[in-house]
């Protein structure tokens, strides 16, 4: 079978007719309600109000939040949801775009490679990474990760493809410039961790004698000529950011704070790539043992691919959407390896091994009614599985119904594709109302602006949003203090209102002992208070 036209089922497809396919199966299953929900809280509202602000600021250069410099990323992300603000109006359709369009192009490029082997197994690659939840509804969702594994997956997948040029011309990988220009952009949406990524597969191939060094030499200096143009202006107008961004964002971040950033187990990404990559996660081990004892573009996938987890599992700050760059080059390995076994007539053992993935599927379900037993308010996520949990019970009971393995692999896809559909038509909806101020900050622009806005030990970003407003957050108690009597002076005639929620409340009132509050609104996350009076000591 060769790399440009495949079989299926006698069903004759060319390689531009599967491109086609994908294109069109990933635009439905992204695009549709992209705007249809509020932005959550606290990571998504948040990059969404920084590139608001910063558009707002007009200060490219150095992203603002709550009218104060954030030095946390670069500004390249910001900028491409600014233009985005700029060009269709600021709404939560706009602040996804970015991350909608990543998702997309990664879905295709996935696809694209790897058709290089056959049609059926670059759609079956495709497919696999589609019916991750985890990743489809990442490009619903205002993040960096998702727009820094589409950069870092097409400059992989791009340098790969001259896998063949090796052994026409019997001389040595040209790394084509695009995988240059696309790691420079990966380090302007997050860092220098780009270039980390994608040298321990280039050491591999130095090792190997494989790499063409003048265009390598060649290539480092357009990544260092893309990147200066961003960071030279930055360090004169602003050199605290790229001290900042490096030293505390950065190093810091890897080796050092754990209690400041995100502190998990060392093990954390194991069962979290696990558990995204349901149901053909069970088949990811075999894959990469497989490509790991390979000479060719297989070997590369699977060292970048334990390099993402590898790397991200020794940092001392953890989050789940670190390892998503993993995903593709895991999908194209786990495609190419079931397809060679499903061309195979009567190959039972892999027929298995999916249905055993199928066993995996039905205890999300088990876990989730567990977790709904605790608390009902996540109840409408259940149902979500349904199509998931009723395929791999089909696989499992009446597996008669299935000649082979190919067909258990895609009915257990399916049903995680359905779910998908589930999702992103409720799961939205149903996750604004626990996770976002869109409500509250209606009924608090309906009160009118304040003169001061306090928001006390809470993330306020989807409020923030909505109402436009910024406020008196994270500053010391006695800051705190001086904001919240000023609300009650009668002097003065401040209009305060503060953000905070139920828990807060007493430590509240520690701060200041003399002030009473009166709720004006309040959701399932957060109240508004205003200071109403003072009391005499």
């Amino acid at each position: 079978m060769n790399s440009w036209v495949g079989r299926w089922g006698g069903f004759r497809l060319e390689r531009s007719g599967g491109l086609a396919l994908v294109v069109l199966a990933a635009t439905a299953l992204i695009f549709p309600g992209l705007g249809g929900f509020a932005l959550l809280d606290p990571n998504e509202a948040k990059h969404a109000l920084i590139a608001k602000n910063t558009m707002e600021a007009g200060q490219w250069l150095e992203p603002v939040l709550n009218g104060t410099a954030y030095h946390h990323k670069p500004s390249l992300f910001y900028i491409l949801v600014g233009a985005c603000y700029r060009a269709f109006g600021v709404s939560e359709a706009a602040a996804r775009l970015v991350p909608a369009l990543s998702a997309w192009t990664t879905l295709v490029a996935t696809y694209w490679f790897g058709s290089r082997r056959s049609v059926p197994a670059g759609l079956l690659a495709a497919y696999f990474l589609a019916s991750s939840l985890f990743f489809v509804h990442l490009g619903r969702f205002t993040n960096l990760d998702g727009v820094f594994t589409a950069a870092l997956t097409i400059a992989l997948f791009s340098t790969l493809a001259a896998e063949k040029r090796v052994a026409r011309d019997s001389g040595r990988w040209r790394i084509p410039y695009l995988a240059f220009v696309l790691a420079a952009l990966a380090t302007l949406i997050k860092g220098p961790v780009a270039l980390v990524l994608l040298a321990v597969p280039a050491c591999f191939a130095a090792a190997r004698r494989e790499l063409d060094w003048r265009r390598i030499a060649i290539g480092v200096v357009v990544v260092v000529c893309i990147v200066s143009a961003w960071a030279l202006p930055v360090w004169l107008a602003h050199p605290d950011y790229l001290r900042d961004f490096v030293w505390l964002h950065n190093l810091q971040r890897y080796f050092g704070d754990v209690e400041k950033f995100h502190p998990e187990p060392a093990l954390f990404f194991i069962p979290i790539t696990f558990a995204a990559l349901l149901p053909w996660s069970p088949l990811i081990p075999l894959a990469v043992v497989r490509a790991l004892r390979c000479r060719d573009s297989e070997f590369y996938l699977a060292v970048y691919a334990l390099a993402v987890i590898a790397f991200f599992s020794l940092s001392s700050g953890k989050l789940a959407t670190y390892v998503v760059p993993s995903f593709p080059p895991l999908a194209v390995l786990t495609a190419w390896w079931a397809w060679g076994r499903l061309s195979e007539p009567g190959s039972r053992g892999l027929s298995a091994a999916l249905a055993g993935a199928g066993v995996v599927a039905l205890l999300a379900p088990a876990a989730l009614i567990a977790a709904v037993i605790v608390d009902p308010s996540v109840a409408w996520a259940a149902s979500c599985f349904v199509p998931a949990s009723g395929v791999a019970a089909a696989v499992l009971v009446r597996r008669r119904f299935f000649s082979s393995g190919a067909d258990v692999s895609i009915a257990v896809a399916s049903g995680c594709l359905a779910t998908s559909v589930l999702v992103s038509a409720f799961g939205g909806i149903a996750a604004e109302r626990l996770t976002s101020d869109r409500d509250l900050a209606e009924l608090a622009r309906a009160m009118g602006r304040p003169d001061r806005m306090v928001i006390y030990r809470v993330r306020p970003f989807s409020f923030l949003y909505y109402t436009g407003w910024t406020g008196v957050y994270k500053v010391s108690d006695e800051e705190y203090r001086h904001a919240i009597e000023d609300g009650v002076d009668a002097e003065a005639a401040v209009f305060t209102l503060i953000l905070t929620k139920e828990k807060r409340l007493e430590p509240l009132a520690q701060i200041a002992p003399g002030v009473e509050f009166e709720t004006v609104a309040r959701n399932r996350r957060h109240l508004l208070l205003r200071p109403v009076s003072a009391q005499s000591p």
